[in-house]
């Protein structure tokens, strides 16, 4: 088979597809069912060290993520808009959080995407033996795993109390508003709704 990642070039598609006698293509969305089980919303939570010039510092860990995500097999389809949050469950006087949804296909298990985004936060400063509910540089959690439910010690999917945060499903809303969320009866969009 041949597979043709999305924004290639039709022209050298059609040219490749000549050159190997391949008369027929298929073309396949992220709702076709041989293909969604890889689309795999994750959110990445950025939160504010010092009052100065934090923008700049938060848009390069944005982009540093990202490119870490992509350089280690994560195929991005789509980046919400960066939305500014107070924290949650944080120490007191912690800054605000900068929040993103990012969607994507994996073709590993979710173990091995959990194990990327350890190494990614530890990569840009968070350490390994960070304490749970104080403020870190960089937060990577998986949301959903196409339509996985995994409850174990190491990773809970669906992300446990994404329904009840408003920065992960109001940038989650943006980029997957119509995607049905496991175990509610309701949309993503519908419940970033409930929660503004």
């Amino acid at each position: 088979g041949l597979t043709a990642s999305p924004g290639s070039d039709k022209s050298k598609i059609k040219e490749v597809c000549e050159n190997l006698y391949i008369q027929n293509i298929v073309v396949k969305t992220e709702n076709d069912r041989d293909v969604k089980p890889y689309f795999n919303p994750v959110t990445i939570d950025w939160v504010r060290i010092k009052m100065s010039e934090e923008l700049d510092k938060i848009n390069k860990y944005l982009e540093k993520a990202l490119a870490l995500l992509q350089e280690n097999g994560f195929f991005l389809l789509k980046v919400s808009s960066i939305y500014e949050t107070s924290p949650v469950g944080c120490e007191d006087g912690a800054g605000v959080f900068y929040n993103i949804a990012v969607e994507g296909i994996w073709q590993k298990d979710a173990f091995m995407l959990l194990a990327l985004c350890q190494k990614i936060e530890q990569a840009l400063g968070r350490p390994a033996d960070h304490a749970h509910w104080v403020s870190r540089v960089v937060d990577i959690d998986i949301i959903l795993f196409g339509g996985e439910k995994i409850h174990t010690p190491e990773l809970v999917i669906p992300h446990p109390l994404a329904v009840k945060r408003r920065f992960v499903m109001e940038p989650l809303a943006e980029i997957a508003a119509e995607l049905s969320f496991p175990g509610t009866g309701k949309k993503t969009g519908e419940i970033s709704k409930e929660l503004a």
